[in-house]
């Protein structure tokens, strides 16, 4: 895994104001890269998806002052769950994590849409909570208190929805 981070990090630089991806196959393989996403989110095309099963997607998120400037998203961890990924990785300025589907793939749908409506509703919360705070110290406090909430939900909830959730770096 160290492998596909650091040949990443080569790839990005950390104040970019872009998100950008890299999918590698199992072997460490370049399968593409997309150097030109939004500050949102990297787009792929369908040819792109259609190579995707069985990869390992490694995307950056920019830092944007919210809950993903420390933790996958739903939308990550849905698309790994759709197109059968083996692992996304989201490279954050604070921390760098994965999460694999497991179980939630798409014969699953019960399962994975309970799994990301559960999680996107920690998000939702999350930031409405954010939205009321305008003193910066006390916003940077609470997102990492709820990134940490987060990561503790999908750690939790490993074995009743059968995916992978790893992290390195810490949620200060």
């Amino acid at each position: 895994m160290d492998v596909f981070i650091n040949d990443f990090l080569r790839f990005i630089h950390k104040d970019d104001e872009i998100e950008k991806a890299i999918v590698y196959n199992r072997d460490g393989q370049v399968l593409f890269s997309i150097r030109n996403g939004t500050a949102n989110e990297v787009e792929f095309d369908k040819d792109e998806f259609d190579q995707m099963k069985g990869t390992i997607l490694v995307h950056s998120h920019v830092d944007n002052g919210d809950l993903t400037d420390k933790l996958l998203s739903g939308a990550d961890m849905d698309t790994a769950a759709e197109y059968q990924l083996h692992l996304v990785i989201a490279v954050t300025k604070h921390s760098v994590s994965a999460f694999s589907p497991g179980s939630l793939l798409p014969g699953n749908h019960n399962k994975r849409d309970e799994f990301i409506e559960e999680y996107e509703q920690l998000f939702e919360n999350g930031k409405a909570s954010l939205e009321k705070i305008n003193n910066e110290i006390e916003k940077t406090e609470i997102i990492t208190k709820l990134a940490k909430e987060m990561s503790d939900y999908l750690k939790e909830t490993e074995k009743r929805f059968g995916h992978k959730y790893y992290e390195w770096g810490v949620f200060e």
